[in-house]
């Protein structure tokens, strides 16, 4: 039977139960229903789970060198500490896994790995590895003091009297406009312009943000 005690390396499958007990882990209970009135029973995880297997292959693929976290309950032992109001210093003394006390690399890679997995978002880089995204770089203070500092710029344009008509809407944007539209898996990449402005990154998680509806992920600046 799959457990919290399973490898992060043997996770290519993850049973229903087993995701279920990680996501509630991680947010908590999900939303009655959907936004759209739908029931809770439509509501598809299995996107975020193959994001989830990516990370935990991404973290592992220099044969556990950049992190400390083996089985999933490391990682959700290091979520519990960053929904607190702990400091990134404080969180390390308890980073769970087979970790020496001065071996900083693999503390900050299981932290790192552990905020990637609670907000979708690309905390830190791996020596070895070239992901293409916007890399955050928390540091110091809490998780949340971080991520105000990061989001909290006020914004450049006022927007207070601007209503977008429905068609306003990906496939047009690209077809009229020329915008190529390139799908993220890396929230803090929403709406990212690149390739000279030619194309804007789209965060295209529905069923997480479904899941945060009304929730604690208040850990989330609601500007993004």
């Amino acid at each position: 039977m799959a457990s919290l005690e399973d490898s992060l390396r043997n996770n290519s499958y993850l049973s229903a139960q087993l995701q279920d007990t990680i996501a509630i882990r991680l947010w908590g209970k999900p939303p009655e229903r959907l936004s759209n009135g739908e029931p809770i029973s439509e509501l598809d995880l299995g996107p975020y789970f193959a994001y989830y297997s990516a990370q935990c292959n991404q973290a592992l693929h220099d044969g556990g060198r950049s992190t400390s976290a083996t089985v999933h309950r490391h990682i959700l032992e290091i979520v519990d500490r960053l929904k607190m109001p702990m400091t990134r210093d404080a969180i390390r003394q308890y980073v769970p896994g087979s970790c020496p006390t001065n071996d900083s690399e693999k503390r900050d890679g299981s932290i790192n790995l552990a905020a990637r997995i609670l907000l979708m978002m690309n905390f830190g880089k791996y020596r070895y590895a070239v992901s293409g995204r916007k890399e955050l770089r928390w540091e110091d203070g809490s998780l949340r003091e971080f991520l105000e500092s990061h989001f909290g710029a006020p914004p450049a344009l006022g927007h207070e009297r601007i209503k977008l008509a429905k068609a306003f809407n990906a496939q047009n944007l690209s077809r009229i406009a020329g915008v190529e539209i390139i799908p993220t898996d890396n929230l803090a990449d929403h709406l990212r312009l690149s390739n000279d402005d030619k194309a804007v990154e789209i965060f295209h998680h529905v069923s997480f943000l479904e899941y945060q509806r009304g929730k604690y992920v208040a850990l989330i600046p609601t500007k993004i």
